[in-house]
C-alpha cells in the first residue's frame, strides 16, 4: 500500500522502482519457489531409487536450484552479490500440519 501511495502522492522514478522491486520479492519470487518445488517433487516421484542411491534430497535438489534461479534474477535487478558469503538453506515442511495454529 505504501508504495501505491508513493505513486499519488510523489508520483516519481524512485516510487516507480520501490514498486516494482516490491512486486518483484512479494508477488514474483514465491511464485517461482511454487513452481520450482512442484517441479522438483515430480522430478524426484519420477526415479526415487535413482535420488537416494546419489543421496540427493528434495531439500537439496530444491536450494541448489532456488540458489540459481534467485542468483540470476537478482543479478537482472541489480543485485550481483546477493548471496555473498552466506548459505542459502530452505527446509520445506515435510508434511502438511496446522498443530500450533
Amino acid at each position: 500500500m505504501t508504495d501505491l501511495l508513493n505513486l499519488i502522492v510523489a508520483p516519481n522514478s524512485t516510487s516507480y522502482i520501490a514498486l516494482f522491486l516490491d512486486l518483484f520479492n512479494f508477488m514474483l519470487m514465491p511464485i517461482v519457489g511454487g513452481l520450482l518445488m512442484t517441479n522438483v517433487n515430480l522430478s524426484y516421484q519420477d526415479d526415487p531409487v535413482t535420488y537416494q542411491l546419489a543421496e540427493i534430497s528434495k531439500n537439496e535438489m530444491y536450494s541448489s536450484q532456488m540458489k540459481l534461479i534467485k542468483t540470476t534474477l537478482y543479478k537482472m535487478i541489480g543485485k550481483p552479490d546477493f548471496f555473498k558469503n552466506t548459505k542459502a538453506a530452505y527446509h520445506p515442511p515435510q508434511d502438511a500440519s496446522w498443530v500450533g495454529f
